[in-house]
């Protein structure tokens, strides 16, 4: 088998703010028990976001629990405080910290201020345009299990133009997708240059590593992914040293051989 695998879902609404949609639907609603149980027996989900200031918060906290799920918070305006009660009730990250969330501030540390405060694990965009690199670094020092994630949408790897996103349009420009009005709609960020990205800002290279797999494997229960070991899924890229990418092997088996 020689492309990549789905490990699972991560379930990134609909129970989020409305006013904190980003390119998603309208959709957004309250946490309701039986549309989520429907909602998990279509698909292995391990990963769900929700906004905290959701009135059944402790619903779906409860029920992420009982089905190994992680329970993420973002898409949110909410206060320091509303969050920091989820995080201390039992959600474990932050879905791609600083962005689609209420700013930290030092009289009004919002939602990112909870997350850095309180989160065990976080996901961050290092595409260096949704976060600046001086704030990647504040992440790092304050989130020990921070890791990248890339939020690639469906333009990654197309040439630069408008594509339809749902009900919406957006304009790719190089790496950066960005809505009408100039927000940023996703990133077209590949794991790889996520990986260069980090080392570009002063990462040492086995630490970007972790970053990008070893710490997200972590997070999931994935003992045998994201690390050099024996036992261990040989799912490896192979990089020179000037990071450009050589060879990708999958389960062991060069996909160029």
């Amino acid at each position: 088998m020689n492309r990549a695998e789905i490990l699972g879902v991560h379930l990134e609404g609909p129970f989020i703010s409305p006013d904190m949609l980003g390119t998603q639907p309208p959709q957004a609603r309250k946490v309701d028990r039986a549309f989520l149980e429907e909602l998990l027996s279509m698909a292995p989900v391990r990963v769900i976001t929700f906004a905290p200031e959701a009135d059944e918060a402790d619903l779906l906290l409860n029920m992420a629990r009982e089905n190994g799920i992680r329970a993420q918070l973002g898409h949110s305006p909410c206060r320091y405080e509303v969050a920091e009660r989820v995080f201390r009730r039992g959600a474990s990250g932050a879905t791609h910290l600083f962005n689609a969330m209420s700013p930290l501030h030092h009289r009004a540390p919002g939602l990112a201020g909870a997350a850095l405060a309180h989160a065990r694990n976080a996901e961050i965009i290092p595409d260096l345009m949704h976060v600046h690199p001086g704030a990647i670094h504040v992440a790092l020092r304050a989130v020990p299990g921070l890791y990248a994630v890339t939020d690639a949408s469906r333009a990654t790897g197309a040439p630069d133009g408008t594509y339809p996103f749902g009900e919406v349009t957006a304009h790719k420009c190089g790496n950066g997708l960005r809505l009408p009005d100039g927000t940023l709609a996703g990133s077209c960020l590949t794991m790889l240059q996520a990986f260069r990205n980090f080392v570009e800002i002063g990462l040492e290279p086995a630490e970007a590593v972790r970053r990008c797999s070893t710490i997200a494997a972590d997070y999931l229960g994935l003992q045998d992914r994201g690390r050099i070991r024996k036992g261990a899924i040989a799912d490896l890229v192979v990089l020179s040293p000037e990071l450009t990418l050589k060879d990708v092997i999958l389960r062991g088996k060069s996909i160029n051989g």
